[in-house]
């Protein structure tokens, strides 16, 4: 299998460019069917659309696994963790192309956050273009729709959590890989779903996708080995 991880200070590492731009095409969506409230996001109960009531899935798994956090974590994790100074001189940067064609070209990413990143974008579209025309499968579309950029975004925060040698960032890690799955197998489901009565062919986006499911849980498995052999107090 490829390398996962670079140099733990590669300015990747700390780069919030490319996450932020993910998280503003979720948001995006989120205030096109009026679920999101600045400065936070505001749940609704009661006549939901179809995209109101998928977009309620995501955001009430998103309340329950903060809420599982906060009651599971160990209060000495807080103490014994610590939080460096973000470097202003990245905080700075500012690319000569457009932030996206520069994340595209960014060859210091790790490579299988890379693969994530590419192949969500290509779903992302196919979704958002499948949902647009109207057809018969619009709910399945839309929910990969709004699953597809979660996943880069869970993955970015576990893999920078999982360089800290912290073991709060290691329940935080754990915490945003298994969301991450949680989001694929929604993404994978409806993509079975239009592939198996569609006309259109998804079979190269159901491999890449059943691809990158197991290399999530090959990382999310080798994560709590690491933290249960570090409870023991091995190295």
């Amino acid at each position: 299998m490829f390398p996962l991880f670079h140099d733990p200070h590669s300015p990747w590492a700390f780069r919030r460019n490319e996450v932020d731009l993910l998280e503003e095409d979720v948001d995006e969506i989120y205030r096109l069917y009026g679920l999101l409230e600045l400065p936070g996001r505001k749940l609704i109960t009661t006549n939901l659309t179809m995209e109101q009531r998928l977009i309620q899935e995501q955001m009430e798994t998103e309340e329950l696994s903060e809420a599982e956090f906060s009651q599971n974590v160990n209060p000495l994790l807080l103490l014994q963790s610590s939080f460096p100074e973000p470097d202003p001189a990245l905080e700075d940067f500012q690319p000569e192309i457009s932030l996206f064609d520069e994340l595209l070209q960014d060859t210091k990413r790790p490579p299988f956050y890379e693969q994530v990143f590419l192949w969500s974008d290509v779903i992302f579209k196919l979704a958002k273009e499948a949902y647009e025309t109207g057809d018969l499968f619009r709910e399945q579309a839309f929910r990969i729709y709004i699953n597809a950029k979660l996943i880069p975004i869970k993955l970015s925060v576990a893999m920078q959590e999982e360089m800290q040698d912290d073991p709060l960032a290691e329940v935080i890690a754990e915490k945003e890989y298994r969301i991450a799955l949680i989001y694929l197998d929604r993404i994978l489901e409806s993509l079975q779903v239009m592939h198996s009565f569609e006309h259109k062919n998804f079979e190269q986006e159901l491999k890449m996708g059943s691809h990158i499911k197991q290399i999530l849980k090959e990382l999310l498995m080798r994560l709590r080995r690491r933290s249960q052999r570090n409870k023991q107090g091995f190295v």
